[in-house]
């Protein structure tokens, strides 16, 4: 299928592109061997308002819709995939309350994420449920008018570095799916921190790490939709974000090693000759596009 894309579009990816290559690739290998949140790229997303894309127009942003982000998404993985996923988690979770929310709650969080610095986090994995996410266990319990929540999550991409998280938790006593809620708790909660940093292959610089919840006080105005709904939203709103922006990062990733192969065969000469003119090198780099 061949996708048009509309002007304006096409010119957010010629300017990402440019972003990329001036700011982001040239310290993609030093973010990735240091390991470290990539403020570098944080900083350039901040000042070009790529952390706020989803965010309503009202709000400063331009309701990006998955195309539009894909194509981004795509662009940053080309040279640093751990950047790009100061964006992708990000962009999920804005989404999810711009379509679900309440306009109150969409007023609060988005008031505060208007000047393109916050990044948000999405919370479901924990260390006992991956792909078994109705059988999470972290509990929130309804006191006094806040959900008391207790438990811990796992895989949490910029998890001490993001300023909201999406989390998924259980209200309902042994409902599986139909007993999940979804709850938006900030950073400077009380009762909430950060265990152990997750070492992995090919995404350093992109922090991952263990969240626990000890008696973290939620107002239940943070609850998304209502009691029970949390499985919804994850299946109808969150996870196809998750799915669009895996494949954007995927893409990317591929064709960042095509772009970087076929200009190392251009540059690399042996027997007195580029090595891009060997055929066998030729059907490599075909099969590859």
């Amino acid at each position: 299928m061949f996708l048009q894309l509309s002007p304006e579009q096409r010119e957010l990816q010629k300017q990402v592109k440019a972003l990329v290559a001036e700011r982001i690739a040239p310290r993609a290998a030093e973010i990735d061997a240091r390991d470290e949140f990539p403020q570098e790229s944080y900083q350039a997303f901040k000042e070009t308002g790529l952390l706020k894309l989803s965010l309503p127009t009202e709000y400063g942003g331009i309701r990006a819709n998955a195309t539009t982000l894909c194509l981004v998404i795509e662009e940053i993985s080309k040279s640093s995939p751990a950047s790009a996923l100061l964006v992708f988690p990000t962009q999920a979770v804005i989404r999810t309350i711009r379509e679900v929310g309440t306009e109150e709650q969409k007023h609060r969080f988005f008031s505060t994420m208007s000047a393109g610095d916050k990044l948000a986090a999405f919370c479901l994995t924990e260390p006992n449920y991956g792909s078994d996410a109705g059988s999470l266990q972290t509990r929130a319990n309804l006191e006094n008018g806040a959900y008391v929540v207790n438990g811990s999550k796992t895989y949490i991409t910029q998890g001490p570095h993001a300023h909201f998280y999406l989390v998924f938790v259980r209200t309902g006593p042994g409902k599986r799916t139909a007993g999940i809620s979804a709850l938006i708790i900030p950073r400077d909660t009380p009762g909430l921190s950060f265990g152990k940093k997750e070492r992995k292959m090919g995404l350093g610089g992109s922090v991952t790490s263990e969240m626990i919840l000890t008696d973290v006080r939620v107002p239940k105005d943070n609850l998304l939709l209502s009691e029970g709904q949390g499985w919804t939203i994850l299946s109808r709103h969150s996870n196809p974000m998750r799915v669009w922006g895996a494949a954007s990062m995927a893409l990317g990733i591929a064709e960042g090693a095509y772009e970087a192969a076929l200009e190392f065969a251009k540059q690399r000469t042996q027997f007195k000759r580029k090595i891009a003119s060997f055929q066998s090198i030729r059907f490599m780099l075909a099969d590859m596009k």
